[in-house]
Formats: C-alpha cells, sequence, structure tokens
C-alpha cells in the first residue's frame, strides 16, 4: 500500500498535466487519487484530487441543473459532439468520489456537489433498469454518509501500522480511511481535531 501511494504522490508531482478533459478521466484519477491517499497518507495525493475535482466543477459541471458532461464545450465541435452528454456511470462515479473527498477533507462543499449529482439524475431512475443501482450506492451513501476511519500516530508507530491494516480490513462498502502523522499532518479535519498524544 504504501509503495504504491509514495509512488502515486511522486507522479502526480513530476507529472503536472494539462486537462484532459474528458470526464471519464477526471473521475478515475480522482478515484485512484483517493485510493493512494488513503492507502498512504501522502497529502499529495489529497491536494491533487482537490485540484482535480475543482477542474472539473469549473470546466464540466453543469453549474445550474447539476451533473457533468463528458466534454468541454468546444464551440467548432461537430454532430454528437456538440451535445454534451452526461454520462450515467461517470456522474455516478464521481458522485460517490465527491463523497469520500468531502469527507477526508472536512469540506461540505464535496457532499454538494453528490446532492446535486444525485438530484439532476434522480428523474431517470426509472428509465435505467437494473443500471439505476448505482444511483441507488451514491444515495445510501449520501443518506447514511461513509465510516471514516482516522489513525493519529507517526508512519513509524508499529501501533498505528496495524490500525491502519485492521481499518482495511472492515468488511464495510462506504470505509473511508485517513491516517495523520502528527509530525507531518494537521490533526483537524472540518471542525473535528484529534489529539495528538494517542494512536
Amino acid at each position: 500500500f504504501s509503495d504504491s501511494a509514495e509512488f502515486f504522490g511522486d507522479f502526480s508531482t513530476r507529472h503536472k498535466k494539462s486537462p484532459v478533459g474528458l470526464l471519464t478521466d477526471h473521475v478515475h484519477y480522482q478515484i485512484a487519487l483517493l485510493a493512494a491517499y488513503q492507502a498512504g497518507g501522502d497529502e499529495r495525493c489529497l491536494k491533487e484530487a482537490v485540484e482535480n475535482a475543482t477542474w472539473m466543477r469549473t470546466h464540466l459541471e453543469d453549474a445550474e441543473n447539476g451533473g457533468f458532461y463528458y466534454n468541454l464545450h468546444d464551440p467548432n465541435a461537430k454532430g454528437f459532439l456538440l451535445l454534451r452528454d452526461k454520462p450515467w456511470d461517470d456522474n455516478m462515479a464521481a458522485a460517490r468520489s465527491f463523497m469520500a473527498l468531502s469527507a477526508l477533507t472536512g469540506d461540505p462543499l464535496w457532499e454538494g456537489v453528490t446532492r446535486s449529482i444525485l438530484k439532476y439524475f434522480g428523474e431517470q431512475i426509472r428509465f435505467r433498469g437494473f443500471f439505476a443501482a448505482s444511483y441507488g450506492i451514491a444515495y445510501d451513501l449520501l443518506k447514511n454518509q461513509p465510516i471514516h476511519i482516522v489513525i493519529v500516530g507517526a508512519r513509524e508507530s508499529a501501533a498505528a501500522q496495524k490500525l491502519h491494516r485492521a481499518a482495511f480490513e472492515l468488511p464495510h462498502p462506504y470505509k473511508v480511511i485517513q491516517w495523520l502523522d502528527p509530525q507531518k499532518d494537521k490533526l483537524k479535519i472540518g471542525s473535528v481535531s484529534y489529539p495528538a498524544d494517542k494512536t
């Protein structure tokens, strides 16, 4: 876990990319960043996830009606590309990732984005059949919230390492794991502060 997270942190720092512009790329990049952050606690991954999510909102979100378009606006586009479709699967994946981002940053803004996505797509449920299951998962996550597991302890602490491994073994689909090192990280997430003298 930690090796992969370190690689991802290094990668995101070295390869500052020009935005690709496709929703599916940005959504799955965000999911990967959040997974890497939870695996190793590299703050660069979380920072990059926030920057990526902010870019998505600025360039791909339908701020008036909700949901995300799959591509950038292009006045010179032809045919179907002019329609700027809002893909169901990518929007549902985005909704779930924004809930994780909200928990990890303590910023309710991202939960609001999830709410906006689900409000827009709510009218489509009746036409989606089995594919509506992804909406149900995102709605359940919004309603019941992720289980936010926070470990406070140095990366070198055997006790903290054991707790971190145990957190991944918890059989719950909505868990979000955060490892805070008192020597490196702020011990406050949103309005919640954590003591530095306990693991």
